[in-house]
C-alpha cells in the first residue's frame, strides 16, 4: 500500500556531492580447507579466534545465496583462483575498449545492476549456466569494477571457512606516479599466523604482495592530516582527486572492516558537509577520523570492538547515501546534450530504517513528469512497482507498507526521464 503526500511545490534544490559519479579505475600457493561456519556473527569480538571467525562468515554483499553451490571444486590456489575471477569479468575502464564490438552499449555501465555477489553470480549463469568457467567467451562476461572481483574472492574463500576481508584504498601499481582508488581482499594466511593481500583484478599476478604498494585508506587519511602527501595524487586520475575522495574510501573501508561492504555509489553524510563547507569538516569530525584511523593501523580484536564502537555512535560516518548520477550524449552535429542537472533532482534515504513494515521515502522532481518506483531484491529482481504516475513538480512523500515481503535488503529505485537512482533500505518482519 502506498500513500503520496506533496508536501510543496517548486523545486527542491540540493547539490549532489562532487558533482559527480565516483570512477574506479582499474585494471582491478595452495591454501588448505578449512570447515567452514556461515552463521552470522553478532555482538562484540572479544578474541582473536572469534575475529577470525567473524571473517569466515558471508556479509550481506559476498553472500552467494541460491548460488553457493557454483563455488564447488572450483581451483585450490590463490593464483588460480584469482585468474578464473578475471575471466568472468571484463574492467569498464581497463577492458572494456577492446571488446565493445562483442558487449552492447546498454551493457556498458551494467556494474551498478549487480551490488551483491548472488546477483553477480545470477548474471553470469544467465549468460552461461555452466557457472564460473574458464572459457566464458567475452560476450558472455559481466562488466564489473574491482570491488565485484574482490566480494567474489572474498564470497568463494568464506565458503571454504578461510578468513577474507574486503579492503578499500589505493593501489601504486595501477597508473604510474598515482594512488587509484581500488579494492582488494586482505585474507589470511594461516601457516604464517598473518593477513596477506590479494588483487583478484590483477589475475594471478598479485598474490600476497607487499604492503608498500597499496596505501590502507587510514594510513592516507593520517599522512594527509600532517601534510605528508599531496591529495590530488590521490583518487582517480582527471576525475576525481584529493580530500573528498580520501575521506570516502577511509569511511567505505571502516564498514568493510566491520563487514559491510559497501557500493561505490553510497557514501557517509560527512561528506555532504565538507562539501557544503568548501571541503572543510568541523573540528569533532577530523577527531573521529583520526581515531579511527589510529585503530584502523592494527585490526585485531579489542581495535575491532572500538571501532565497532566509534561506527554505530557516529551517524555522519555511516555509509547512508548515495551518489546521484547523470549522464552526457554528444549528437551528430558534436553539440552536448546533458541529461538535467543532478540538483534539480533528489531521492532521500528512507526513515524509519530499518523499519517494520511502514517507512516514508521523500523525493524532489523539477517539473511535471512521469516517476516510476520499483522495489528490487538483492537479486536486482523488481518485486514491486510502487508507483508509475505523472507527478507535479515539488517534493513528495511515499508512505510504504511492506508488510508483504520478507525480512531483507533491498533496493528502492526512482526513475524519472533519464533520472534514475537507488538506495538501500532493510525490511525486518
Amino acid at each position: 500500500m502506498v500513500y503520496i503526500l506533496n508536501y510543496f511545490k517548486g523545486i527542491a534544490i540540493k547539490t549532489s556531492i562532487c558533482g559527480c559519479i565516483i570512477f574506479v579505475l582499474a585494471v582491478f600457493g595452495c591454501i588448505a580447507q578449512e570447515d567452514p561456519t556461515h552463521s552470522v556473527i553478532a555482538g562484540q569480538i572479544t578474541n582473536e579466534a572469534e575475529l577470525l571467525d567473524f571473517y569466515r562468515q558471508y556479509s550481506e554483499f559476498t553472500d552467494p545465496g541460491e548460488y553457493e553451490y557454483l563455488y564447488e571444486n572450483l581451483p585450490e590456489s590463490l593464483p588460480d583462483l584469482c585468474s578464473l575471477i578475471r575471466a568472468q569479468t571484463i574492467h569498464p575502464y581497463g577492458d572494456l575498449q577492446n571488446y565493445k564490438h562483442l558487449i552492447p552499449e546498454e551493457r556498458w555501465e551494467e556494474y551498478y545492476q549487480y551490488p551483491t555477489v548472488e546477483s553477480v553470480l545470477k548474471g553470469l549463469m544467465s549468460y552461461d549456466s555452466r557457472g564460473l568457467v574458464k572459457n566464458r567467451k567475452i560476450e558472455d562476461r559481466l562488466v564489473l569494477i574491482c570491488r565485484h572481483n574482490a566480494l567474489l574472492l572474498a564470497s568463494i574463500l568464506k565458503y571454504r571457512g578461510i578468513p577474507a576481508r574486503v579492503r578499500y584504498g589505493f593501489a601504486q601499481y595501477l597508473v604510474p606516479n598515482f594512488h587509484t582508488m581500488h579494492v582488494i581482499c586482505e585474507v589470511w594466511n594461516k601457516n604464517d599466523n598473518r593477513w596477506m593481500l590479494v588483487d583478484p583484478t590483477a589475475g594471478s599476478s598479485m598474490i600476497d604482495f607487499s604492503r608498500t604498494r597499496f596505501d590502507f585508506s587510514n594510513d592516507v587519511w593520517l599522512k594527509m592530516q600532517n601534510n605528508e602527501i599531496n591529495p590530488n595524487s590521490y583518487g582517480n586520475p582527471g576525475q576525481y582527486t584529493g580530500f573528498m575522495p580520501i575521506m570516502l574510501v577511509v569511511c567505505a573501508d571502516l564498514a568493510a572492516v566491520l563487514g559491510t561492504e559497501h557500493t561505490t555509489l553510497e557514501y557517509p553524510p560527512i561528506m555532504d558537509y565538507a562539501y557544503n563547507n568548501d571541503n572543510q569538516l568541523a573540528p569533532e569530525h577530523i577527531k573521529i577520523l583520526n581515531q579511527m584511523s589510529e585503530l584502523m593501523k592494527s585490526v585485531d580484536a579489542d581495535n575491532f570492538s572500538k571501532l565497532q564502537d566509534i561506527y554505530n555512535n557516529t551517524p555522519e560516518i555511516q555509509i547512508t547515501l548515495s551518489l546521484e548520477t547523470t549522464s552526457v550524449n554528444v549528437d551528430n552535429t558534436g553539440q552536448v546534450e546533458q541529461s538535467p542537472t543532478l540538483s534539480q533532482y533528489s531521492l532521500s534515504q528512507n526513515y524509519p530504517n530499518p523499519f517494520n513494515p511502514v517507512t516514508r521515502i521523500q523525493f524532489s522532481i523539477p517539473r511535471e513528469a512521469n516517476v516510476q518506483f520499483h522495489i528490487i531484491n538483492s537479486l536486482g529482481e523488481t518485486v514491486e512497482i510502487i508507483m508509475n504516475d505523472v507527478m507535479p513538480p515539488g517534493t513528495h512523500v511515499i508512505e510504504y507498507n511492506a508488510d508483504e515481503l520478507p525480512s531483507g535488503v533491498y533496493f528502492y529505485c526512482l526513475e524519472s526521464g533519464s533520472f534514475r537512482q537507488a538506495k538501500k533500505m532493510t525490511v525486518l518482519q
